[in-house]
Formats: C-alpha cells, sequence, structure tokens
C-alpha cells in the first residue's frame, strides 16, 4: 500500500518535471501564441465594433464614409495604434525631430496660408509678459489649440501678432512660466485636463534657453505623467521647475527639466496627498510653495478630495496640508473639488482661495492673513442677481490675483470677471470683456495694467485701479479661434466656408 502511495506521488512528480520541460518547446509555446492572437483578435473585433468615434447606430460592418461620421471614423482607424487603442499623436513630434535631424523636408518647411477669421480670438490659458523686454511691452500668449503666439508691443492697436511655427498650431497651450534665476529660459506646459468635453491632450513640456527665438520639447516629460500639466511653477532662490499635472500630482525638476520626481501625490512617502491631480501652484513671497491639489469636472469621477498644501522646501514628505478642519476652510467632507489659488506678492500671510463644491458650481472663497492658519469666508461675487459668478462650469472657468502692491486688491474670474479694493467684502463686475476667465497677469512695472486670457483671446486694461476699467480687445492677427464644426459650400468650386465656435 505504501508503496503504491509512493509510485502515485513519484508519477505527478514526473509528470510536473516533464511539463516544465516541454514548456519551451516550439510547438507548445505556438500553441499558446494562436491562443493569445486570437484572444486579441476578438478583443480588437470588440473593439472595432464599439470605439469612441463608432455611430451605435449603424452595424459593425458599415464602415462606409456614407454612415453617419463615416470619414471621421474611418480616419480614426486608418491612423490609430491597434495595441493603444488611439491615434498616437505625440510620434509626430519624433518625427519631426528625426526628419530635422536628416535635413529631410520637415512639417515647418511646409508653407501654410492662414484663412482666418482675423478677427476673432479664441481659448487662452496661458499668457505672461516677456520679462527680457526693456520696453516692458513684448507679451506671450497661448491657446489650448491654437499654438503658442507673442506680441513685440502688446499696446499696439492692433498688436502684431507672430506665432512660433506653423508645427505648434494644434498644440494644446496650458501654462507658461520663465526661470527667474535665468529669464532667458521658458517653459511651456500643454494639455488641456479640466475634463471639458473639447480638451486637446497634451505631449509634455517644451524649453527655450533663448527667450523664444527655439523650442525643444523636453525628452523627459514624454511620458503620460506630463500628459496634462496645468501649471508650471519656477522657484527663483534654486531655480526648481514644478509642474502641476493631472495623473502624477506636483512633478519637481532640479537640473532645469532633465529629469522629474515627484515630490506630492499619492504614492509619496512617507507623505502622500489623497489625489493625483494637482490643479494650481503658487509661490508666497517668502518663497514657499503652495499647492491645490485634487479637482474634478461634472461626473469626472473625482478618487479623493483633497485641498491645500503648504512646502518650504518642496521636499519629498515637507508638505502641510492647511485644510484641517478646523481652521474655517472646508473639509473633505464636504467634497470640494478644484481650488485656484492666489497670493499676495506684497505680503507673504495673504492668501485667497477659490472652492469649487462638489457640483460644477463655486462653494466660496475664502482668506487667510496668516499664511493658511485660519482662513475666513469672504464674499462671493454674483454674475446677475441670481449666479453666481462661475455659473456651473467652477471647475473649467477660475482664476484669481491679487495687486504686485495691495494685498487686498484682487480680480477674480469665472464666467465673468470682478474686481475688489477690500479683500473680498465688497466686488464690482468687469464688462466689456468676453466670457470664461482662465488667466490674469499684472503688468510687471506699471501696475495699472492688467492683461486678460479667457476663451475669446486676449484682452487689456490700463487703468485697473480706475472707476470704469477700460478694456481693449488685442485679438486683431491672433488666430486661434477654435472651431467646433465647419462647412463647405455645396457648389463645387466655390470658395464659401462656414465655421462655427460657441464664443
Amino acid at each position: 500500500m505504501k508503496s503504491t502511495r509512493f509510485m502515485l506521488v513519484l508519477s505527478i512528480i514526473l509528470l510536473l518535471v516533464v511539463i516544465a520541460g516541454i514548456k519551451d518547446h516550439p510547438f507548445f509555446t505556438t500553441r499558446l501564441s494562436k491562443i493569445t492572437t486570437e484572444r486579441e483578435r476578438r478583443a480588437y473585433e470588440k473593439f472595432v465594433c464599439s470605439h469612441p468615434f463608432r455611430d451605435q447606430r449603424a452595424g459593425c460592418e458599415d464602415l462606409s464614409a456614407e454612415a453617419p461620421d463615416g470619414a471621421m471614423q474611418q480616419d480614426f482607424l486608418m491612423t490609430m495604434d491597434p495595441e493603444l487603442r488611439r491615434v498616437p499623436y505625440e510620434r509626430l513630434f519624433a518625427l519631426h525631430e528625426r526628419m530635422a535631424q536628416l535635413g529631410e523636408i520637415s512639417v515647418s518647411d511646409i508653407y501654410w496660408q492662414e484663412r482666418g477669421p482675423v478677427n476673432v480670438g479664441g481659448r487662452t490659458r496661458a499668457i505672461m509678459w516677456d520679462p527680457n523686454d526693456p520696453t516692458q511691452s513684448k507679451f506671450w500668449a497661448g491657446s489650448v489649440s491654437g499654438g503658442l503666439w507673442y506680441t513685440n508691443n502688446l499696446f499696439d492697436d492692433p498688436p502684431n501678432w507672430e506665432k512660433v511655427a506653423d508645427f505648434w498650431d494644434n498644440i494644446a497651450i496650458s501654462c507658461i512660466a520663465y526661470d527667474p534665476t535665468n529669464t532667458m529660459v521658458f517653459y511651456v506646459g500643454t494639455g488641456e485636463g479640466w475634463f471639458n468635453v473639447d480638451a486637446v491632450r497634451g505631449a509634455g513640456i517644451w524649453k527655450t534657453e533663448d527667450g523664444g527665438l527655439t523650442w525643444n520639447r523636453l525628452a523627459s516629460t514624454t511620458t503620460n505623467n506630463f500628459r496634462y500639466v496645468q501649471k508650471i511653477l519656477v522657484h527663483p532662490g534654486t531655480g526648481d521647475v514644478y509642474a502641476a499635472t493631472h495623473y502624477n500630482g506636483i512633478m519637481r525638476s532640479t537640473d532645469s527639466g532633465m529629469n522629474w520626481v515627484a515630490v506630492l501625490n499619492q504614492t509619496t512617502a512617507p507623505q502622500a496627498s489623497l489625489s493625483n491631480r494637482c490643479a494650481d501652484l503658487e509661490l508666497t513671497a517668502d518663497q514657499h510653495i503652495l499647492a491645490a491639489v485634487g479637482f474634478g469636472g461634472p461626473g469626472a469621477g473625482e478618487p479623493a478630495y483633497d485641498g491645500i498644501y503648504i512646502s518650504s522646501t518642496g521636499n519629498v514628505g515637507d508638505w502641510t496640508k492647511l485644510n484641517t478642519g478646523g481652521n474655517g476652510f472646508p473639509t473633505a467632507a464636504t467634497k470640494i473639488k478644484r481650488i485656484e489659488l492666489a497670493v499676495a506678492p506684497s505680503d507673504a500671510n495673504v492668501i485667497y482661495a477659490l472652492v469649487q463644491d462638489s457640483t460644477a458650481t463655486i462653494r466660496g472663497l475664502y482668506k487667510s492673513v496668516d499664511k493658511g492658519q485660519n482662513w475666513q469666508q469672504i464674499t462671493t461675487p454674483m454674475k446677475d442677481a441670481t449666479t453666481v459668478f462661475t455659473g456651473n462650469q467652477a471647475w473649467y472657468n477660475l482664476i484669481a490675483t491679487v495687486h504686485p502692491l495691495s494685498p487686498d486688491t484682487l480680480f477674480v474670474g469665472g464666467k465673468t470677471l470682478h474686481r475688489s479694493f477690500d479683500g473680498g467684502t465688497a466686488w464690482a463686475k468687469i464688462e466689456g470683456i468676453h466670457a470664461d476667465q482662465h488667466a490674469i497677469e499684472f503688468h510687471p512695472v506699471a501696475h495699472p495694467i492688467v492683461a486678460f486670457g479667457n476663451d475669446g483671446g486676449v484682452y487689456i486694461t490700463n487703468d485697473a485701479l480706475g472707476p470704469t476699467l477700460p478694456i481693449q480687445d488685442k485679438n486683431y492677427g491672433y488666430q486661434v479661434t477654435q472651431f467646433y464644426s465647419c462647412a463647405m459650400h455645396p457648389v463645387s468650386f466655390v470658395d464659401y466656408y462656414l465655421g462655427w465656435y460657441p464664443g
């Protein structure tokens, strides 16, 4: 009986050894490969029948151009990578760079003729006064689907706008910053990660070392971590570069963008944030770094509600959370989402926070006069008698900026633009400017001058502290209109087109 059991155990062991020995046999591996390939084929077939651009009313076999949206579907299926299940647009940059190295014809060598409109601006999130212009007149502006532009004199009427290159025309510019330790160095972040359905995905961070004459994409930012860069901050003391990203929290480079390390996200130890989404970065007057972490749009599936962090070094483990639940700031239990920060350049203790609630509207505005230790709610500006200034788009249109010399003078923008002279107790609505505000920048020297970026492009006022605050449109020649749809004339050879954008 014992010998029988012994032989049975021995047989099982031998069988396992034999299986282990033949698992690498060509027949065995080929068979596994066929099984894997068959599974992939079925999965791919399922994807083709239900891809994001598929008209679900049509059958899986109907891929003709006559089907609704057939041309778009066909283009998507012909240009996507079957493994990625998407069109790898980012490979265009590598191809462009490679062709340039080989001296071949590149996209930038092809002449494009702009057809307009010349007098209508477009969604602008990134604006910056050029730090190297002795006249303080040169200005940079970036559109979320029209690339990066500059004018040597924003005060001209109209300004003469120049785009960086044709190749940039469809790059989603989200933010721009210069290095205070070397003002010839600029960084430009890409990707509009605010959950709007028309958002354009980014492709990393670009850098110039000659004041904007030439640009190169940082190879270290070609990963998914930098697909959406919401804000870039360069520390004036160290030159370290911080990037607020949509997928990996706060990234920092201590070597001018060559390498990056996450300093605050869900995985940083010994201290982690609740969310990987960073909405804003600001620098206090005494050079402490503020970060707003956690945000989401309607139905965006925000993984965690977080808040405001501060650090004196920016190092991993050196971030203090300022919304403790007992200092007047909304807590996670109230489901705060996006937070927009503004600091007073003249007072390190004054911080403003615009807070989106768990829906799409604003929860409230909060102010701290002791560097975030305590908070008090201030008045919320009103778009009209019954609607707050953000409407239902606090997740998307949300910006605030404090006057360089007066901590109680600030502008806030949502769907409408507002100004306060008393720290947020009383507000005045600013008329004559396009809706949906995204950027506000005071002139570096002449503080009555303020530039604005919104869905209508670039605007400016020369009297920010005056009673009427006149607004000037600076969009002539700034050709970044983001069309949602277009149509051609039905008659052949008629050069007539219609384009629509929401305005």
